[in-house]
């Protein structure tokens, strides 16, 4: 975008001729301004034609003028800044806006800007510790579902073992009657007397 509205002041004036402007800052936005360098092209002006007469008589070595510049740099408007100078003061300097109330107020945005960076590097710091957590937890919860899972083969296979154990022990109880009988049969009967 082709900046459009300087500030500049009168290097050397000729009314009946030309007018020499050396530019000193220029708007980059509603209310931004750079300060150009001065190495910055002079403007000249055709006082005869480009002037109107109410400035012809004003317009000497050292007056600040606002002047609006084509892309070409030729000039399309051009009026006193004594208007805006009055207005910068009236709105930035009035209330105590002074340049070291921006400094002092770029230092304490700056001051928070680095005890934001800080904050944000101890969350990152914390989020890290808790991923760490989160994966020893679910390592964890890994382990205990192995452990789980074995607890309960070996519940089912003790289970297992229960089983046969009783069926064996019901056998063996079978068994045992069984050779009861036989050793009851086997008995001799001891006849008793009748009475």
């Amino acid at each position: 975008m082709q900046r459009m509205l300087y500030l500049a002041q009168v290097e050397t004036c000729d009314p009946a001729d030309t007018v020499r402007l050396k530019l000193l800052a220029c708007q980059e936005g509603d209310r931004v301004w750079s300060v150009l360098a001065n190495s910055e092209p002079r403007v000249l002006l055709d006082a005869t034609h480009t002037l109107k007469d109410d400035l012809k008589g004003v317009l000497n070595r050292g007056v600040l003028v606002l002047v609006r510049l084509s892309e070409e740099q030729e000039v399309i408007e051009i009026e006193l800044a004594t208007d805006w100078v009055l207005a910068l003061i009236n709105d930035y300097l009035s209330d105590g806006l002074t340049p070291t109330f921006f400094k002092q107020e770029v230092a304490h945005v700056e001051a928070g800007r680095q005890w934001l960076a800080l904050q944000m590097q101890d969350l990152g710091r914390r989020a890290l510790e808790m991923e760490a957590r989160r994966e020893e937890i679910q390592i964890l919860e890994e382990s205990l579902r192995q452990e789980r899972q074995e607890l309960e083969a070996s519940t089912l296979a003790l289970e297992a073992r229960w089983e046969v154990v009783r069926a064996q022990e019901a056998k063996l109880q079978q068994e045992q009657q069984r050779l009861e009988q036989l050793a009851d049969r086997r008995k001799p009967q001891i006849c008793q007397p009748d009475g």
